[in-house]
């Protein structure tokens, strides 16, 4: 049975703290990061103590540290992050492809709506209404720049993915 907290070896917290010295931060702002309401965690972890199993793998994901090199006595039943079972790869790839059907509505929306602000512009007179359409026109081109940006992170996260699983070239059957 895996156990639900680990703590930090004596070796572990010092890698730690020097990471931790290296991105400035204060306590609070590294609770932040990992989404905690208080420091608690990030205190126990820094003297040893026992933290969740989840917030500690978090707080040295964060500080871009090996959770098994920083654990006293690691857990070795538990799998690391990036190495996932089949199943849930597959629970991301139909993810992604949910993703993209919907992604392709909302650009044939949002382009749609482009197309008519673009010839209403055209029609009006009163410079404030241009003024408001312009400023539309500009932030759905805006938008569509940051749904070009998720759609490629996404396809980049999901070739990641099946590159780390060894479905490359093999049509998925890894």
């Amino acid at each position: 049975m895996t156990k639900r907290s680990i703590q930090a070896s004596p070796v572990g917290v010092r890698q730690a703290k020097r990471a931790f010295a290296l991105k400035g931060w204060t306590q609070e702002n590294l609770a932040g990061e990992v989404n905690l309401k208080t420091r608690q965690p990030i205190w126990r972890f820094f003297t040893e103590q026992p933290v969740d199993r989840q917030i500690f793998m978090e707080i040295c994901t964060i500080l871009d540290l090996n959770w098994r090199e920083i654990a006293l006595n690691p857990p070795m039943e538990f799998p690391d992050r990036g190495k996932l079972p089949d199943i849930v790869t597959l629970d991301i790839k139909d993810l992604a492809q949910q993703m993209r059907s919907h992604r392709w509505t909302m650009i044939q929306t949002h382009y749609s709506s482009l197309q008519t602000l673009e010839q209403s512009l055209c029609s009006i007179n009163d410079s404030r209404w241009i003024e408001v359409l312009l400023l539309m026109t500009t932030i759905l081109h805006i938008t569509d720049a940051l749904v070009r940006s998720i759609e490629h992170q996404m396809d980049a996260a999901s070739y990641s993915e099946q590159g780390e699983n060894g479905q490359y070239g093999n049509g998925g059957n890894g």
